[in-house]
């Protein structure tokens, strides 16, 4: 009975709010593209201030952080377009709620991928569960710097004023005529070379993958996130099947970049936790799990990028019914 009580105390707190596409329509304007784009990046990311504020959840904080990022790379495709104080000026209400996110979001996956992924085993040093504690009390107080900030009548500001801009397109006050008539130009256009241009890039930074030292494949793994951000946008709007299995290539692909990524995040975490010296056994053994995971996937890296590489582009595809999207 306490079991069901407790599941259904839990099924009335909030809940995290997850992406949607919006897709292209046939005959839309870059204009209105922009507009409906950013609507549901806002959408997601503020539908999660609930489940932040409400529950210890880690999936809001992830969704909030994934809807504001997918609302600056909105911002970012369309930059050229538009006038670029007006850009500007949303990137400055998204910031701070981003800089609060990002410890908070590092915490939950370093909790979860350094202590959680694994079964105390008997031989595993009684510092383990100490440097987790030390990590934990990490994570609560990004959690609390995050809340705080939200609660703050800057942020509330912030948000409605980003809100507004999108409603009334204030990207176009400033915007001069030449520019506002490319704005009026067909959408579909502007996705294919958002596109193959972000292919084109990251295809670039991939060159000699072997041969990379971790700064340069740090900057590749940014240009497969730029490139992501776009394919997510706009697969499910060409017709053909190769649009989902180019994102499901493209998100392991990414996955193993960042997890060759994660050794040198938790280094720097743990340079964050001011540990003693009694706790080393345990950041040695942590260290080891965590290169142990950077060693397999630079194993599967290779294969991964060779199948990026050889896929079929699924935007040269005739694009689909506004029905055949839902």
């Amino acid at each position: 009975m306490p079991a069901r009580k407790k599941e259904s105390k839990d099924a009335n707190k909030p809940k995290a709010v997850f992406a949607k596409s919006p897709g292209l329509r046939r005959g839309e304007s870059r204009d209105d593209l922009l507009s409906r784009f950013l609507a549901e990046c806002a959408r997601h990311a503020y539908g999660n201030e609930a489940c932040i504020l409400e529950t210890d959840h880690i999936e809001g904080v992830h969704q909030m952080r994934v809807g504001l990022r997918r609302l600056r790379a909105c911002l970012s495709l369309f930059e050229p377009l538009v006038q670029e104080e007006g850009v500007g000026i949303a990137h400055d209400w998204i910031s701070p709620l981003l800089d609060a996110l990002g410890p908070a979001r590092d915490w939950d996956v370093f909790i979860r991928d350094r202590f959680d992924r694994f079964k105390p085993e008997r031989s595993d040093p009684h510092s383990l569960e100490l440097l987790r504690k030390a990590a934990e009390a990490k994570r609560s107080s990004a959690y609390a710097t995050l809340r705080n900030l939200m609660k703050t009548s800057e942020a509330y500001r912030a948000k409605h004023a980003l809100i507004n801009w999108i409603a009334r397109r204030g990207w176009r006050e400033d915007t001069p005529k030449g520019k506002l008539k490319s704005l009026e130009s067909p959408a579909v256009v502007f996705a294919r070379d958002s596109l193959h241009e972000t292919r084109r890039r990251a295809l670039k930074k991939g060159r000699n993958l072997s041969e990379l030292p971790p700064r340069k494949l740090h900057k590749l793994r940014i240009a497969i996130k730029k490139h992501r951000y776009p394919v997510d946008f706009f697969a499910n709007s060409f017709e053909g099947r190769q649009g989902k299995k180019y994102t499901a290539a493209l998100k392991t692909l990414q996955t193993e970049l960042g997890r060759v990524n994660d050794v040198s995040v938790a280094g720097a975490l743990i340079d964050e936790l001011s540990l003693s010296t009694e706790l080393q056994p345990a950041v040695d053994l942590l260290m080891e799990r965590a290169q142990a995971d950077h060693d397999a996937s630079m194993t599967r890296l290779h294969d991964h990028w060779r199948d990026f590489k050889g896929l079929t582009t699924f935007w040269k595809n005739r694009i689909r019914s506004a029905k055949d999207q839902e």
